[in-house]
């Protein structure tokens, strides 16, 4: 039942069309939750980035910009300014916005991540590396947080091992998560063969 004030149900229907690839019906369901619910944070996100998918970026800044005039200090809403400043391929706007969320949520790990990569992309990779190693050491007992660390020191070989003791550490946060397990194997069998060489 599509009840007025419930904006699941239509978002439950945009997500059906967008999977069925009817992109644009999809985006329209998700615009009409927007009109009614502004600051409903998960239609409004599934909107934004599968507008900027689709290069909809119209649909993008409106949404958008609806958000952060109702929530202006929202650090989900500035992520996704930060997510339409990058498609747009303007890094100074991208890296405005990512730091004032984490101004406003310092343990915001994702726009945490967004910045370390927006460092590595314009040739920071030792920044980058900062930021995410002062975070894991301000969290140690979130996985997500060491598992950033640890995918973002993987992306050099010479960090490899360094990589491998961060994700073995994220496992032992968590001994049933299957990704810290799976890329503490990978790791470990590409240190074996390299040391091979």
């Amino acid at each position: 039942q599509l009840l007025p004030n419930n904006p699941m149900p239509k978002t439950k229907l945009a997500a059906s069309h967008i999977s069925a690839g009817d992109i644009m019906r999809g985006l329209d369901e998700l615009e009409s939750v927007r009109q009614l619910q502004q600051t409903d944070e998960l239609s409004v996100s599934m909107l934004v980035l599968t507008a900027i998918k689709y290069q909809q970026y119209g649909r993008a800044q409106t949404a958008i910009d609806a958000l952060l005039k109702a929530e202006p200090k929202n650090p989900a809403a500035l992520q996704l300014a930060a997510a339409l400043a990058l498609s747009k391929q303007d890094a100074k706007a991208e890296r405005a916005y990512l730091e004032k969320a984490v101004s406003i949520q310092p343990n915001f790990s994702s726009a945490v991540v967004a910045l370390a990569n927006l460092d590595r992309r314009q040739g920071n990779y030792d920044v980058g590396k900062q930021r995410l190693e002062s975070f894991a050491a301000a969290n140690p007992k979130n996985i997500q947080a060491q598992l950033a660390l640890a995918e973002f020191l993987a992306t050099r070989p010479e960090n490899a091992a360094a990589a491998l003791l961060v994700f073995e550490r994220a496992y032992k946060l968590n001994t049933s998560a299957v990704e810290p397990a799976m890329r503490v194997s990978q790791l470990a069998l590409y240190l074996r063969d390299r040391n091979k060489a």
